[in-house]
């Protein structure tokens, strides 16, 4: 499983929030983040900094409610692609003692050798599709010793998969209640962490991509000898 093309900063999520916040920070000045926040996470100068504020005429603010709300409406299925490039590949890069700035827009490689950005994008691709491997794999193990109800194998995601394309459902909603059930076993290996962002996307490639390492996973007998697995 690959996550690498919904990270290309020319797909379709990180074209659509680059110029979309653009045009956001044309009009309302630069975008202010807090990942923290209960609420949407994104504000902008011309409205936040006081000074500024004081000389933006009457209509400016009050127009500015209802176009946020537009805004955060519009950008929300895509919320996960800002979030990394602003947020997490900052945080990884930090963790993995690299200072600088790091960006998916940058180029991943000088000459032949990774550049800064190349090493942080391309172990936060690794580390984040490993992860999903390892804990569906656990999944499965625990299903055929009985530890968990089949949620990826005995036809647990052939029925998903049908209620997912009725209802226009990604694999990562099969995913996040997989993750859930299982943490009431396996709590530190499925504690939500800095590469669970790929369960806030709704992104069909990387949904195809999961729905294809499941299949994998339940193809293969962790119980070579047991009679009792069935696929």
């Amino acid at each position: 499983m690959t996550t690498s093309k919904l990270l290309e900063p020319k797909s379709l999520p990180f074209q659509f929030v680059d110029d979309f916040c653009g045009a956001q920070e044309y009009r309302w000045g630069s975008a202010i983040y807090d990942w923290n926040s209960v609420g949407f996470p994104i504000e902008f100068t011309n409205i936040v900094d006081d000074d500024i504020a004081r000389t933006l005429p009457a209509t400016d603010i009050m127009e500015y409610p209802e176009a946020h709300d537009r805004f955060a409406a519009d950008i929300e299925p895509y919320s996960y692609a800002l979030r990394i490039e602003k947020h997490l590949l900052v945080e990884y890069a930090v963790r993995m003692g690299i200072d600088g700035p790091i960006s998916l827009h940058k180029p991943r490689r000088a000459g032949s050798k990774l550049t800064d950005s190349g090493k942080v994008v391309e172990s936060f691709i690794y580390e984040t599709a490993s992860l999903i491997v390892s804990r569906m794999l656990m999944v499965r193990f625990s299903e055929d010793h009985g530890f968990l109800k089949r949620y990826i194998s005995n036809g647990g995601v052939e029925v998903f998969a049908r209620y997912a394309d009725y209802y226009s459902k990604p694999m990562q909603a099969l995913l996040k209640e997989t993750y859930r059930q299982s943490a009431e076993l396996y709590r530190n290996l499925f504690d939500h962490n800095i590469l669970d962002w790929a369960l806030e996307s709704s992104d069909e490639h990387l949904s195809s991509a999961l729905l294809h390492a499941m299949a994998s996973i339940i193809v293969t007998t962790l119980q070579p000898d047991s009679n009792s697995i069935k696929n």
